[in-house]
């Protein structure tokens, strides 16, 4: 960008340098005096209120900074802004299947935010995942009831008896499996419980994917079952007469995935284990592909580890 006089200095010119408008994904923008605003529907209409505006009013009731500012409408907008996009391409494909979304409690464990994404995301059955105990508590205080639970991680029995209680409680937790010693535990507690668990497999693929996290994916991963894992459980839920509970299928694709052609590839991986699973006698009916969708830092639309060269619609109808 050529250097202006700072007399000349505009905010269109400080939007042009620092993005906003490429990374704000609409949220974000500026307004004439330069001051940062944020953007959302409310009320059947858009509004855009001044960080300024925002600030000033904070100080007048005696907050100081720095703060932490939370707003609900982004959360909503966003929940809505994935099932609804899921939704067209799931019609347009003619797909007879649904999207379900499940909030990973790690990213944020504040309640005020765990509790705005279970209440927005009723009206789309969006769930939660857990992968601590104490995740795990907090995300059967914050769902109603039939809620879905993804619980992930390392599971002691603590943990598993954790979840069978939640199962009996009426929520439809998935314990997936990631190691082989996790099973023989699961079905264990499972008899002393007197309840069939819905079980996953969380599967390495041989894709390797690109990104800032490019380690957690391929089949040197140290996260997930190999294939010969794999058979050895369904080995074993045979002899238990359990392949009945194994409904879902898990893999971590990566996190801020640029590339869609790689996306493609692995997400194509997968569903071949998954009919597979199917063709081998699991009923199965879910299967989850973690992380993935990435945020175009940049702005640029490229395979560049800080952008992404796909938009929303792309990485849901592929």
């Amino acid at each position: 960008m050529t250097p202006r006089k700072t007399k000349n200095w505009t905010s269109e010119h400080s939007a042009e340098l620092y993005g906003i408008r490429n990374w704000g994904g609409g949220n974000f923008d500026l307004n004439p005096q330069g001051e940062v605003t944020i953007k959302t529907r409310f009320a059947d209409q858009e509004v855009a209120v001044s960080l300024m505006d925002i600030v000033s009013g904070l100080e007048q009731r005696g907050h100081v900074m720095p703060l932490l500012l939370r707003v609900e409408n982004l959360l909503d907008s966003r929940i809505a802004l994935i099932n609804e996009t899921f939704r067209s391409a799931i019609r347009t494909a003619d797909y007879q299947g649904e999207y379900r979304g499940v909030f990973p409690v790690k990213v944020n464990q504040q309640k005020h935010v765990i509790e705005e994404i279970v209440r927005f995301g009723a009206r789309y059955n969006h769930g939660l995942e857990a992968g601590s105990k104490a995740e795990l508590v907090i995300a059967m205080t914050a769902l109603p009831e039939g809620g879905q639970l993804i619980l992930n991680g390392y599971k002691d029995r603590e943990f598993i008896d954790l979840g069978l209680w939640a199962t009996k409680l009426g929520y439809r937790c998935f314990f997936v499996i990631e190691s082989l010693e996790e099973l023989p535990l699961l079905l264990e507690r499972s008899k002393a419980f007197d309840i069939k668990p819905l079980i996953g497999v969380r599967i390495k693929i041989s894709a390797k994917l690109g990104g800032l996290w490019t380690e957690t994916s391929g089949d040197r991963s140290s996260f997930g079952l190999s294939t010969a894992q794999l058979v050895a459980v369904l080995d074993s839920l045979k002899q238990q007469q359990m392949l009945d509970c194994l409904q879902l299928l898990h893999c971590h694709l990566g996190s801020q995935l640029p590339d869609m052609q790689q996306i493609r590839t692995a997400v194509l991986e997968a569903s071949r284990f998954y009919a597979n699973l199917v063709a081998d006698g699991a009923p199965m009916g879910y299967i989850d592909f973690g992380g993935g969708l990435a945020v175009d830092y940049t702005g640029n639309q490229t395979n560049h580890v800080h952008s992404r060269n796909y938009s929303l619609a792309d990485y849901c109808s592929s």
